[in-house]
């Protein structure tokens, strides 16, 4: 799992600073990689709301990246931000006391408020207990984004059942699209490339009609490319493909996305 973690003016703060290290220890300990590049599985932002905060998780979320946000208590009816209308669709809040938790609840209702207290400044939790804790947070995190992603592609398929009510064709059409979302992401990794080939090839359904629903879900010209690049990457052949294959600057920009 790759965290990037994003900070505002924590340096000044000894107790937000220790919690920072605090948790670059938990993901190193975890055997997860933080890292600055674009190929990151959560964001994690922390300190202060401010509009550079507030960027990077708009990013993230235009990315359809899930976020974990630490204010580290910078949140107060006395400490107030433009910016803080856009927190509540951060997914997950992270509290380091149960006050801050309390509060954040009540202000952010909806959104998933998780206390971890910080093993620097309290003998409440220790460094071991709180790795545990953040690898636990990420996990649910990833499993919670996957599952609403999904579902989301579930309903975009039930608004066509009239039209679709073969299950082949429906179980390859989420297929598509679960793909499209990989690539919106810039993160398509190579088994998930094989695992839809294999889906393709074991399928047998209309493919004109796959094609006509394809152009509905104006993913058309995505499938077209995509089936290129799985065509040199993931044995693919003609003879399994829905549509006919291109190769353009589409096909090369998903290349660029495979891990």
């Amino acid at each position: 799992m790759r965290i990037r973690i994003e900070n505002s003016n924590i340096s000044d703060n000894s107790a937000q600073m220790a919690f920072f290290n605090c948790l670059k220890k938990a993901i190193e300990d975890n055997g997860m990689v933080i890292t600055d590049k674009n190929d990151y599985d959560i964001l994690h932002t922390v300190g202060a709301p401010t509009q550079t905060i507030i960027s990077n998780m708009r990013n993230a979320r235009r990315r359809l990246i899930p976020i974990v946000y630490s204010p580290l208590a910078t949140i107060s009816p006395w400490n107030s931000s433009y910016y803080e209308k856009f927190i509540i669709k951060s997914g997950f809040i992270h509290a380091v006391g149960e006050n801050e938790q309390k509060y954040l609840q009540e202000k952010y209702k909806g959104t998933n408020v998780i206390l971890i207290k910080n093993p620097e400044v309290t003998h409440d939790i220790s460094q071991t207990l709180f790795n545990a804790n953040f690898k636990q947070l990420y996990d649910e995190v990833i499993i919670k984004h996957e599952e609403a992603v999904k579902d989301n592609i579930a309903k975009r398929i039930e608004k066509l059942k009239n039209d679709v009510q073969d299950d082949v064709l429906k179980d390859v059409l989420k297929g598509c699209l679960y793909m499209r979302y990989r690539y919106h992401r810039r993160q398509i990794a190579q088994k998930e490339l094989e695992d839809f080939s294999t889906l393709l090839i074991k399928s047998d359904y209309d493919e004109d009609k796959m094609a006509e629903i394809l152009d509905r879900l104006k993913i058309y010209d995505f499938v077209e490319s995509l089936e290129k690049v799985m065509e040199e990457k993931a044995q693919l052949t003609e003879g399994f493909m829905p549509i006919m294959a291109i190769d353009n600057s589409l096909t090369k920009k998903i290349k660029n996305t495979i891990l």
